[in-house]
């Protein structure tokens, strides 16, 4: 449709428009007075046009409008899902690889040495179980770089007391290696303690809860046993410190919680029993080593300076066990016959067995 506003009035005076002039002459009017109404006839259907194409136009301006917001509503949908994709994967790429992505402060290095401790230790502190004091330490530290994390939820096969094979979170079973805490040394346990209250305040642990912990190793350190010249004792109460730990943090969240402090003087002192005991104990199965060895010795002697001739040819089969002296008979200041072994006053020998060696005559004892 060519647009009205550009059209010209026609020229009804000329040859083409005769006849349309004549219809109106016809009823006696003139020629001017045709070509006039004429002239307003089509200057009434221009208008009447010009209202319709500026309609049209309108229309078409405001679809042109429309169908523009809606593809620019559209490239912003695009380049938010976009963005918001791209967004997705540096977060899962950060997850992935957060010491690619971590912020780095602008810090210069501190002149002090600073602890970080390994990635096992600081979960357990993080989740608020328990952990042994062995990580915190410059050996554990020390340890536990050289080797790779294993808290991952990796699981390893390993042996269980019972001798069989199971499957363990790698991280528990390398954790059954370290050193526990009654196995530390003093100087360990100072430095331990303090870097994991540190690591607690670190992740959010209640004031109350660190205050306790803080007083229950300064009651530790500052009872009067800690420098008795008895190791017994001393060695008692890091005895109690590791078990009362690991005790209270399995209670957490039972009706069986307890407060660390005040420590219990009767606990202490039936670890002390309980060591010195353990300790007579090691001590007598040492005293037995010693004697089964004496014995064994006293036999061969006696055996060779009796039997001189079968000390080249005879291979000898005790019949008692090395792991201790229920099956073998005393052997010294006995007197008394031994059935099916040889008394010679002073020592009481076991049964021996002898067996020839190829190629001499076979001697029997």
């Amino acid at each position: 449709m060519a647009n009205p506003h550009e059209q010209e009035v026609p020229d009804y005076t000329s040859i083409k428009y005769t006849e349309a002039c004549a219809m109106f002459m016809a009823d006696g009017k003139s020629d001017a007075e045709a070509t006039l109404i004429l002239t307003n006839v089509w200057h009434f259907n221009n208008t009447h046009a010009c209202q319709l194409w500026n309609r049209q136009q309108e229309a078409l301006e405001e679809a042109r409008l429309t169908e523009s917001a809606h593809l620019a509503e559209l490239k912003e949908q695009e380049k938010a899902t976009k963005e918001e994709e791209e967004e997705l994967a540096r977060r899962k790429e950060g997850k992935k690889y957060k010491n690619k992505y971590v912020p780095i402060p602008k810090t210069p290095l501190s002149d002090t040495l600073t602890f970080t401790p390994c990635h096992y230790a600081d979960a357990k502190t993080h989740s608020g179980d328990y952990c042994p004091l062995f990580y915190y330490t410059n050996k554990g530290h020390g340890n536990n770089l050289s080797l790779p994390d294993l808290d991952d939820g990796t699981l390893a096969l390993i042996w269980s007391e019972s001798r069989d094979v199971v499957l363990q979170a790698a991280a528990e079973a390398k954790a059954k290696h370290c050193t526990p805490d009654k196995d530390l040394s003093w100087e360990e346990f100072s430095e331990a303690n303090i870097r994991m209250l540190r690591d607690m305040e670190r992740h959010s642990w209640e004031k109350a809860r660190i205050d306790m912990v803080r007083s229950f190793w300064i009651e530790i350190e500052s009872y009067h046993w800690r420098h008795n010249i008895n190791n017994s004792n001393k060695c008692a109460l890091l005895v109690f410190q590791g078990r009362v730990r690991q005790q209270w943090h399995a209670c957490i969240g039972t009706p069986a919680v307890f407060s660390l402090v005040p420590i219990s003087d009767q606990r202490i002192i039936e670890y002390c029993d309980k060591i010195v005991d353990n300790a007579k104990s090691l001590e007598i199965a040492k005293l037995q080593q010693v004697r089964l060895i004496l014995c064994i010795v006293l036999f061969f002697l006696v055996t060779f300076l009796m039997f001189p001739s079968l000390s080249p040819f005879c291979l000898f089969t005790f019949p008692c066990h090395c792991c201790g002296l229920s099956s073998l008979p005393p052997l010294l200041g006995t007197t008394n016959p031994s059935p099916g072994g040889t008394d010679f006053g002073f020592i009481r020998t076991p049964v021996i067995l002898v067996r020839p060696l190829p190629g001499p005559p076979s001697v029997s004892g």
